[in-house]
């Protein structure tokens, strides 16, 4: 790979969150196919868990 920070991954991870964590990598996320499938995963299923969180309040009425 390239000569990314490898090091600071579980830094910018842990102050970041993952997907920003990878912008640190641009390289590495560009060159590693595991990588780019595993964040479309993350990115799928937190469009799924939004879309279902939304049905669920359309669904639910509105208690005071």
């Amino acid at each position: 790979m390239t000569g990314e920070n490898y090091y600071m991954w579980e830094y910018w991870r842990d102050k970041k969150g993952i997907k920003d964590a990878l912008d640190y990598y641009p390289e590495t996320l560009k060159e590693d196919m595991s990588l780019k499938q595993a964040l479309a995963q993350l990115e799928n299923a937190e469009r799924a868990i939004n879309a279902r969180m939304e049905e669920l309040a359309c669904e639910t009425p509105w208690e005071d």
